[in-house]
């Protein structure tokens, strides 16, 4: 198996709400990209750098359109312009999705439609065989000559006088384990949110019978003795 260059993707809507996580590598990602999150600016498209030790950096790449937040990190070796069309791969497919799952989803509620897809072309788009070979990337290339000048900012520049986060990576041969984990957690948050909804429909329920039975009250009597 080839070596995989696109270590993590996320997609996310706003700065809270991360619908789609796929990892290819161990690490701290979501923990630094929840904090890039915040700092993304609407309908940008960039790549950011993140030193880790002098010598070793990852590039964070991002496409910012309505709301919607695609974004990838991989080596910083890895061609700009092929991780902007991984991206915009990843986008035409996220759109094909009917609207209220794009617009409602929870975290990680897309995970089980497009995790499948997103892991296969990170695989395709991490090798220049596979890269020459798909049609909808040679589309894709077509269409963004301009990423040339796509514009590459520094994490330190970023976060200002934040403090930054040291980043973790581990490239593993197989993520089973993280996948489970990734799998456990978003089951959880769809199982959290169900108990949720149900507690709010018999709340609704109790509150309606109760409303019924104050009217009741005001023309048969506490007891309701006066109409039975």
């Amino acid at each position: 198996m080839a070596n995989i260059s696109i270590y993590y993707t996320l997609i996310a809507r706003g700065a809270d709400t991360v619908l789609v996580e796929v990892m290819n590598a161990s690490g701290n990602f979501p923990q630094i990209t929840r904090n890039l999150l915040k700092k993304i600016e609407q309908n940008t498209r960039r790549t950011i750098l993140y030193n880790v030790n002098p010598g070793q950096e990852y590039h964070f790449h991002y496409i910012n359109e309505n709301s919607f937040t695609y974004l990838c990190m991989t080596e910083s070796s890895f061609s700009k312009r092929a991780a902007v069309a991984f991206l915009e791969c990843v986008r035409e497919e996220f759109l094909r999705l009917p609207e209220a799952q794009r617009t409602k989803g929870i975290d990680y509620s897309l995970n089980d439609q497009l995790g499948p897809f997103i892991k296969d072309k990170s695989y395709a788009y991490s090798t220049d065989k596979n890269l020459n070979s798909d049609l909808a990337i040679q589309n894709v290339k077509r269409e963004l000559s301009e990423t040339k000048d796509i514009m590459v900012q520094n994490i330190d520049k970023l976060l200002e006088r934040e403090e930054k986060i040291e980043l973790l990576v581990k490239k593993t041969a197989t993520m089973n384990n993280l996948s489970s984990n990734i799998k456990k957690n978003a089951t959880q948050i769809r199982r959290d949110q169900y108990w949720r909804n149900i507690k709010m429909k018999v709340l609704l329920v109790v509150v309606i019978i109760l409303v019924i039975y104050f009217l009741a009250a005001t023309i048969c009597g506490l007891t309701l003795s006066r109409c039975f």
